[in-house]
């Protein structure tokens, strides 16, 4: 579970596909009605072919997480379905730690934020590339 210092990206891609199918108990991990396992498997494969290092891939309360490695921060990219929704999902970045050095170091704020915003652009430019996502759109924040 992800606790502490955590910031969320100001925008999250949503759209929808039928390219990501539901796996037969995924939402037990979950809460009910969250999706996203194969979303999330796929875009790590995505992630590492543009040199981002994935770590793991694991369940948490709102949907899967797929852990990038980055220092001195937790980076991660979040895959969810809409609530109930089996072909509607977004996509966000949240990053944690560090929250000392944030409070004191507008240059650690600076790179949290730069990480955090080529993520984002990484992830949109993958899903905007693939034919299988239909209605892409950025939610803001």
């Amino acid at each position: 579970m992800i606790i502490g210092n955590t910031d969320y990206a100001v925008a999250a891609p949503a759209f929808n596909s039928d390219a990501f199918p539901i796996v037969a108990g995924e939402d037990e991990e979950v809460n009910p009605g969250i999706y996203g396992k194969t979303l999330s498997e796929w875009l790590a494969e995505k992630l590492a072919t543009k040199n981002i290092k994935v770590l793991s891939i694991f369940a948490d309360d709102f949907g899967r997480l797929i852990e990038i490695e980055t220092h001195p921060f937790n980076l991660f990219v979040v895959c969810a379905s809409e609530s109930g929704s089996k072909n509607q999902f977004c996509v966000f970045v949240l990053c944690e730690g560090a929250a000392l050095q944030c409070l004191f170091s507008k240059k650690v704020r600076s790179k949290k934020a730069q990480l955090m915003g080529t993520t984002f652009a990484t992830v949109q430019s993958i899903l905007q590339a693939t034919n299988e996502i239909s209605h892409l759109q950025v939610i803001e924040s």
